[in-house]
């Protein structure tokens, strides 16, 4: 994977310079990187990293797929960051703080738009730096996941057919294309890439990270229509 070279966050003294780039950074494990990521956050900021993750579908049988997907996540993350060829770091271990969750009355069929709102609500909340107009907000702030019908049931899938698994990541903030560019030339409205399918062999700590860098989503971009990112 190619690594983030930089971005630009607000900050108490204004817009500084964020820097993925140079030795400290290519040497750096995953541990590593995601404490270089919370070290360059604004003041004031909670240190932890990991997305919120809601649940939209609320039938009985995929209660199961829910309790296996909140389970992938958090032990996998776990795992992936203490492999044996990682530098470990007890730190950003406890700096883990995946946000699952479940409630049936507020959240069974509810609109992405309608989600989206409940979750500028909740970063806003956490991280009151944060504006509708702040494109460097961070990663953990950029995006969060949804576990709808169609992905909760993915998760029921074998785990020996690759890439069948997957949740909805979403972006919290989509930008709207300017009105002289939102149709094509037929007249018809673009589709908006404000979401994409996500392969549960993606959710990697490394991809995480990737997606720090602001271009990073029109880099691994795949309309949900096609498929999911796979890796």
């Amino acid at each position: 994977m190619s690594s983030p070279t930089s971005q630009t966050i607000v900050g108490d003294e204004g817009p500084e310079p964020r820097d993925y780039t140079g030795a400290e950074w290519d040497a750096a494990s995953l541990s590593g990187k995601l404490q270089l990521m919370l070290g360059a956050n604004p003041k004031g900021r909670p240190p932890r990293w990991g997305w919120v993750v809601y649940r939209t579908a609320y039938q009985p049988e995929l209660d199961g797929a829910w309790a296996a997907l909140e389970d992938h996540i958090r032990n996998r993350m776990r795992n992936w960051l203490c492999a044996p060829n990682e530098d470990a770091d007890i730190d950003i271990v406890n700096k883990t703080d995946w946000v699952f969750v479940q409630d049936a009355a507020a959240l069974d069929g509810i609109t992405r738009d309608a989600l989206r709102h409940q979750f500028q609500a909740w970063a806003v909340a956490e991280a009151p730096d944060l504006t509708t107009t702040n494109w460097a907000r961070g990663v953990r702030y950029e995006y969060f996941l949804q576990a709808d019908e169609d992905a909760l049931a993915s998760v029921l899938q074998p785990p020996t057919v690759p890439g069948a698994s997957y949740v909805n990541l979403v972006q919290a903030w989509p930008e709207k294309l300017p009105a002289d560019v939102a149709f094509d030339e037929d007249g018809k409205p673009y589709p908006p890439e404000d979401w994409m399918k996500m392969t549960l062999q993606a959710l990697h700590p490394s991809n995480y990270i990737e997606l720090d860098h602001p271009e990073a989503w029109y880099v691994y971009y795949r309309d949900p229509d096609e498929g999911a990112w796979m890796y």
